[in-house]
Protein backbone atom coordinates (compact mmCIF):
# COMPACT_ATOMS: atom_id res chain seq x y z
CA UNK A 1 0.00 0.00 0.00
CA UNK A 2 2.45 2.45 1.06
CA UNK A 3 4.16 1.73 -2.34
CA UNK A 4 1.94 1.93 -4.71
CA UNK A 5 -0.39 4.31 -3.04
CA UNK A 6 0.15 7.76 -4.13
CA UNK A 7 -1.38 9.87 -0.78
CA UNK A 8 -3.04 12.97 -0.68
CA UNK A 9 -2.13 16.55 -1.75
CA UNK A 10 -4.16 19.58 0.42
CA UNK A 11 -3.55 23.11 -0.54
CA UNK A 12 -4.74 25.17 2.15
CA UNK A 13 -4.10 29.41 2.88
CA UNK A 14 -1.82 28.51 5.92
CA UNK A 15 -0.53 25.56 7.61
CA UNK A 16 0.12 25.69 11.49
CA UNK A 17 2.29 22.69 13.09
CA UNK A 18 0.28 22.29 16.12
CA UNK A 19 2.32 18.74 17.66
CA UNK A 20 4.42 16.48 16.59
CA UNK A 21 2.63 15.66 12.96
CA UNK A 22 -0.46 17.29 13.51
CA UNK A 23 -1.24 20.63 11.39
CA UNK A 24 -4.19 22.87 11.55
CA UNK A 25 -4.50 23.76 7.96
CA UNK A 26 -6.57 26.99 7.07
CA UNK A 27 -9.45 26.77 3.66
CA UNK A 28 -8.00 23.19 3.02
CA UNK A 29 -8.91 21.61 -0.04
CA UNK A 30 -7.92 18.18 -1.60
CA UNK A 31 -6.67 18.11 -4.89
CA UNK A 32 -5.65 14.87 -5.18
CA UNK A 33 -5.83 11.77 -3.52
CA UNK A 34 -10.29 11.83 -2.94
CA UNK A 35 -10.43 8.43 -3.88
CA UNK A 36 -8.29 7.24 -0.88
CA UNK A 37 -9.84 9.21 1.44
CA UNK A 38 -13.15 8.08 -0.19
CA UNK A 39 -12.15 4.18 0.14
CA UNK A 40 -10.71 4.92 3.55
CA UNK A 41 -14.24 6.11 4.69
CA UNK A 42 -16.14 3.37 3.12
CA UNK A 43 -14.32 0.26 4.09
CA UNK A 44 -15.84 -2.49 6.37
CA UNK A 45 -12.80 -4.19 6.86
CA UNK A 46 -11.09 -3.89 10.43
CA UNK A 47 -8.93 -0.75 10.08
CA UNK A 48 -5.42 -1.76 10.14
CA UNK A 49 -2.80 0.46 11.07
CA UNK A 50 -0.87 1.79 7.75
CA UNK A 51 1.01 5.46 6.82
CA UNK A 52 -0.49 7.67 4.08
CA UNK A 53 1.55 10.18 2.59
CA UNK A 54 0.15 13.68 2.88
CA UNK A 55 1.38 16.73 1.17
CA UNK A 56 0.36 20.00 2.34
CA UNK A 57 1.23 23.07 0.00
CA UNK A 58 0.55 26.52 1.59
CA UNK A 59 -0.35 28.72 -1.24
CA UNK A 60 -2.21 31.95 -2.04
CA UNK A 61 -5.27 30.17 -4.55
CA UNK A 62 -6.48 33.62 -5.52
CA UNK A 63 -2.90 35.04 -6.78
CA UNK A 64 -1.98 31.55 -8.10
CA UNK A 65 -4.90 30.74 -10.08
CA UNK A 66 -2.58 29.36 -13.21
CA UNK A 67 -0.32 27.31 -10.79
CA UNK A 68 -2.98 25.90 -9.04
CA UNK A 69 -4.56 24.93 -12.11
CA UNK A 70 -1.31 23.50 -13.37
CA UNK A 71 -1.05 21.47 -10.31
CA UNK A 72 -4.51 20.07 -10.40
CA UNK A 73 -3.88 18.75 -13.72
CA UNK A 74 -0.26 17.56 -13.23
CA UNK A 75 -0.82 15.61 -9.95
CA UNK A 76 -4.16 13.83 -11.39
CA UNK A 77 -2.44 13.06 -15.26
CA UNK A 78 -1.64 9.42 -13.46
CA UNK A 79 -5.33 8.65 -13.01
CA UNK A 80 -7.67 7.33 -16.17
CA UNK A 81 -10.02 10.60 -15.74
CA UNK A 82 -11.10 12.74 -18.68
CA UNK A 83 -9.31 16.64 -18.57
CA UNK A 84 -12.55 17.68 -18.71
CA UNK A 85 -13.13 15.89 -15.02
CA UNK A 86 -9.93 17.26 -13.72
CA UNK A 87 -11.34 21.00 -14.90
CA UNK A 88 -14.37 20.68 -12.06
CA UNK A 89 -12.50 22.15 -9.63
CA UNK A 90 -9.87 24.80 -11.32
CA UNK A 91 -10.02 28.14 -9.94
CA UNK A 92 -10.94 29.51 -13.66
CA UNK A 93 -14.09 27.54 -13.58
CA UNK A 94 -15.44 28.92 -10.36
CA UNK A 95 -15.34 32.17 -11.62
CA UNK A 96 -17.23 31.34 -14.52
CA UNK A 97 -19.45 29.15 -12.49
CA UNK A 98 -19.92 32.25 -9.66
CA UNK A 99 -20.45 34.80 -12.68
CA UNK A 100 -23.26 33.04 -14.35
CA UNK A 101 -24.98 32.70 -11.12
CA UNK A 102 -25.65 36.12 -10.85
CA UNK A 103 -27.90 35.31 -14.13
CA UNK A 104 -29.63 32.73 -12.03
CA UNK A 105 -27.52 30.13 -14.84
CA UNK A 106 -25.97 26.53 -13.58
CA UNK A 107 -23.13 26.02 -14.57
CA UNK A 108 -22.62 22.16 -14.55
CA UNK A 109 -18.69 21.33 -14.32
CA UNK A 110 -19.69 18.24 -13.01
CA UNK A 111 -21.09 15.87 -15.28
CA UNK A 112 -25.39 14.61 -14.60
CA UNK A 113 -24.86 17.17 -11.62
CA UNK A 114 -27.82 18.92 -13.20
CA UNK A 115 -29.95 16.36 -13.89
CA UNK A 116 -29.60 14.63 -10.76
CA UNK A 117 -29.03 17.38 -7.87
CA UNK A 118 -29.97 20.79 -9.00
CA UNK A 119 -32.86 20.63 -11.14
CA UNK A 120 -35.36 20.70 -8.60
CA UNK A 121 -33.59 22.55 -6.28
CA UNK A 122 -32.94 25.65 -8.49
CA UNK A 123 -35.87 25.36 -10.77
CA UNK A 124 -35.77 29.12 -11.94
CA UNK A 125 -32.34 28.62 -13.31
CA UNK A 126 -30.97 27.18 -16.73
CA UNK A 127 -28.31 24.91 -17.23
CA UNK A 128 -25.03 25.52 -19.06
CA UNK A 129 -22.52 22.00 -19.44
CA UNK A 130 -18.79 23.81 -18.57
CA UNK A 131 -18.20 21.16 -22.60
CA UNK A 132 -20.81 23.38 -24.35
CA UNK A 133 -19.06 26.79 -22.99
CA UNK A 134 -15.75 25.49 -24.08
CA UNK A 135 -17.18 24.77 -27.51
CA UNK A 136 -18.73 28.37 -27.71
CA UNK A 137 -15.67 30.08 -26.35
CA UNK A 138 -13.36 28.04 -29.25
CA UNK A 139 -15.83 29.64 -32.03
CA UNK A 140 -13.73 32.57 -31.40
CA UNK A 141 -10.33 32.61 -29.07
CA UNK A 142 -7.67 30.22 -28.94
CA UNK A 143 -6.22 27.99 -32.43
CA UNK A 144 -8.42 24.68 -31.96
CA UNK A 145 -11.01 26.55 -34.25
CA UNK A 146 -14.56 24.90 -34.48
CA UNK A 147 -14.06 21.56 -36.28
CA UNK A 148 -11.96 20.97 -34.05
CA UNK A 149 -14.00 21.78 -30.88
CA UNK A 150 -16.93 20.02 -32.66
CA UNK A 151 -15.47 16.57 -33.23
CA UNK A 152 -12.00 16.50 -30.83
CA UNK A 153 -13.97 18.40 -27.93
CA UNK A 154 -11.37 16.78 -25.34
CA UNK A 155 -8.26 18.68 -26.90
CA UNK A 156 -10.41 21.99 -25.46
CA UNK A 157 -9.26 20.53 -22.11
CA UNK A 158 -5.45 20.19 -23.00
CA UNK A 159 -3.18 22.54 -21.64
CA UNK A 160 -2.65 25.13 -24.32
CA UNK A 161 -6.29 25.13 -25.36
CA UNK A 162 -7.67 25.35 -22.13
CA UNK A 163 -5.25 28.05 -20.63
CA UNK A 164 -6.44 30.54 -23.93
CA UNK A 165 -10.14 29.46 -23.31
CA UNK A 166 -10.35 29.88 -19.36
CA UNK A 167 -7.36 31.25 -17.94
CA UNK A 168 -8.74 35.49 -19.07
CA UNK A 169 -11.43 35.01 -16.03
CA UNK A 170 -10.37 36.47 -13.19
CA UNK A 171 -10.95 35.66 -9.58
CA UNK A 172 -12.33 39.59 -9.37
CA UNK A 173 -15.26 39.37 -11.86
CA UNK A 174 -13.45 42.33 -13.58
CA UNK A 175 -12.26 41.28 -16.44
CA UNK A 176 -13.93 42.97 -19.77
CA UNK A 177 -13.70 39.09 -21.08
CA UNK A 178 -16.90 38.53 -18.75
CA UNK A 179 -18.90 40.91 -20.67
CA UNK A 180 -17.87 38.88 -23.81
CA UNK A 181 -18.88 35.51 -22.17
CA UNK A 182 -22.51 37.29 -21.55
CA UNK A 183 -22.75 37.07 -25.18
CA UNK A 184 -21.37 33.89 -26.23
CA UNK A 185 -23.46 32.38 -23.58
CA UNK A 186 -26.55 34.20 -24.60
CA UNK A 187 -25.50 32.91 -28.22
CA UNK A 188 -24.77 29.31 -27.69
CA UNK A 189 -28.35 29.00 -25.44
CA UNK A 190 -30.46 30.72 -28.44
CA UNK A 191 -28.92 29.11 -31.53
CA UNK A 192 -29.58 25.73 -29.20
CA UNK A 193 -33.60 26.69 -28.55
CA UNK A 194 -33.97 27.91 -32.48
CA UNK A 195 -32.09 24.59 -33.80
CA UNK A 196 -34.68 22.98 -32.22
CA UNK A 197 -37.64 24.74 -33.85
CA UNK A 198 -36.01 24.73 -37.46
CA UNK A 199 -37.67 22.39 -40.03
CA UNK A 200 -36.80 18.85 -40.03
CA UNK A 201 -34.16 18.90 -42.83
CA UNK A 202 -32.54 21.63 -41.97
CA UNK A 203 -32.27 20.93 -38.19
CA UNK A 204 -29.96 18.06 -38.85
CA UNK A 205 -27.65 20.74 -40.75
CA UNK A 206 -28.17 22.93 -37.69
CA UNK A 207 -27.00 20.36 -35.39
CA UNK A 208 -24.17 19.48 -36.90
CA UNK A 209 -23.48 23.06 -38.07
CA UNK A 210 -24.39 24.40 -34.25
CA UNK A 211 -21.16 25.71 -33.56
CA UNK A 212 -20.12 27.30 -36.68
CA UNK A 213 -23.95 29.36 -35.89
CA UNK A 214 -23.09 30.42 -32.65
CA UNK A 215 -20.07 32.09 -34.10
CA UNK A 216 -22.68 33.45 -36.92
CA UNK A 217 -24.84 34.79 -33.38
CA UNK A 218 -21.95 36.05 -31.74
CA UNK A 219 -20.90 37.65 -34.44
CA UNK A 220 -24.27 39.61 -35.65
CA UNK A 221 -24.54 40.35 -31.70
CA UNK A 222 -21.52 42.14 -31.25
CA UNK A 223 -22.66 44.15 -35.16
CA UNK A 224 -25.42 45.48 -32.70
CA UNK A 225 -24.34 47.87 -30.50
CA UNK A 226 -27.03 48.34 -28.64
CA UNK A 227 -28.06 44.35 -28.54
CA UNK A 228 -24.68 43.74 -27.46
CA UNK A 229 -24.81 46.76 -24.46
CA UNK A 230 -28.23 45.23 -23.31
CA UNK A 231 -27.35 41.36 -23.65
CA UNK A 232 -26.91 41.12 -19.79
CA UNK A 233 -30.81 42.29 -19.74
CA UNK A 234 -31.77 39.62 -21.72
CA UNK A 235 -29.27 36.95 -20.24
CA UNK A 236 -31.10 38.10 -16.86
CA UNK A 237 -34.60 37.52 -18.07
CA UNK A 238 -33.79 34.46 -20.09
CA UNK A 239 -34.67 35.69 -23.24
CA UNK A 240 -32.85 32.61 -24.95
CA UNK A 241 -36.16 31.50 -27.06
CA UNK A 242 -36.84 28.86 -24.93
CA UNK A 243 -40.58 29.44 -25.63
CA UNK A 244 -40.65 31.64 -29.00
CA UNK A 245 -37.81 32.15 -31.58
CA UNK A 246 -38.88 35.07 -34.05
CA UNK A 247 -39.78 33.62 -38.03
CA UNK A 248 -37.47 36.53 -39.15
CA UNK A 249 -34.64 34.79 -37.17
CA UNK A 250 -35.35 31.27 -38.40
CA UNK A 251 -35.93 31.84 -41.84
CA UNK A 252 -31.98 33.86 -41.53
CA UNK A 253 -30.83 30.59 -40.00
CA UNK A 254 -31.91 28.34 -42.69
CA UNK A 255 -30.51 30.80 -45.87
CA UNK A 256 -27.31 31.00 -44.11
CA UNK A 257 -27.30 27.31 -43.41
CA UNK A 258 -28.59 26.25 -47.19
CA UNK A 259 -25.22 28.65 -48.49
CA UNK A 260 -23.04 26.94 -46.18
CA UNK A 261 -24.29 23.30 -47.72
CA UNK A 262 -24.19 24.41 -51.44
CA UNK A 263 -20.93 25.34 -50.37
CA UNK A 264 -19.44 22.03 -48.84
CA UNK A 265 -21.28 20.39 -52.12
CA UNK A 266 -19.01 22.43 -54.07
CA UNK A 267 -16.41 21.08 -52.29
CA UNK A 268 -17.65 17.49 -52.78
CA UNK A 269 -17.57 17.11 -56.23
CA UNK A 270 -13.95 17.05 -55.49
CA UNK A 271 -14.21 14.80 -52.23
CA UNK A 272 -16.76 12.53 -52.28
CA UNK A 273 -16.35 11.94 -48.72
CA UNK A 274 -16.73 15.28 -47.34
CA UNK A 275 -20.44 15.05 -46.65
CA UNK A 276 -21.86 17.93 -44.69
CA UNK A 277 -20.63 16.37 -41.41
CA UNK A 278 -16.73 15.74 -42.37
CA UNK A 279 -17.06 19.77 -43.66
CA UNK A 280 -18.02 20.89 -40.46
CA UNK A 281 -15.03 18.95 -38.77
CA UNK A 282 -12.30 21.30 -40.94
CA UNK A 283 -11.34 24.31 -39.52
CA UNK A 284 -9.93 25.64 -43.01
CA UNK A 285 -12.95 24.38 -44.56
CA UNK A 286 -15.25 26.51 -42.08
CA UNK A 287 -12.91 29.44 -42.36
CA UNK A 288 -14.19 29.57 -46.01
CA UNK A 289 -17.23 29.45 -45.31
CA UNK A 290 -17.15 31.99 -42.88
CA UNK A 291 -15.68 34.49 -45.17
CA UNK A 292 -17.97 33.78 -47.68
CA UNK A 293 -19.22 37.13 -49.09
CA UNK A 294 -23.04 35.14 -49.06
CA UNK A 295 -22.26 34.22 -45.40
CA UNK A 296 -21.28 37.63 -44.35
CA UNK A 297 -24.43 39.33 -46.12
CA UNK A 298 -26.13 36.87 -43.97
CA UNK A 299 -24.85 37.52 -41.12
CA UNK A 300 -25.16 41.27 -41.77
CA UNK A 301 -29.34 41.11 -42.05
CA UNK A 302 -29.58 38.72 -38.96
CA UNK A 303 -27.57 41.73 -37.16
CA UNK A 304 -30.43 43.72 -38.15
CA UNK A 305 -33.21 42.03 -37.33
CA UNK A 306 -31.87 41.73 -33.64
CA UNK A 307 -31.82 45.59 -33.26
CA UNK A 308 -35.33 45.01 -33.71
Amino acid sequence: FWLGNNGIYVICKKAVATKGSLFTLTYPSIINGSQTLHTLYSSKKPRHKCKILVRILEMDVIGDQRLLSEIIRRTNTQNPMKLINLSAHDPFQLNVARFLDQYKIFYERREKEWKNEKKRILSDYLPVKMRDLAQWLATRYGSAGIGTARSQMSRLFQEDNYHNLFEKFDANLKSPYYKELTIITWAGLLIHNAIRRLPRNYKSLGQIAHLFLVRIMVDATMANSELSKNINVYLDNHSVGKRHIPQNIKTELRGILKIAQKIQMNHQKNDPNLDFSNFFKRDKLIDKVLNDNRIKAGKNRLAKILKK
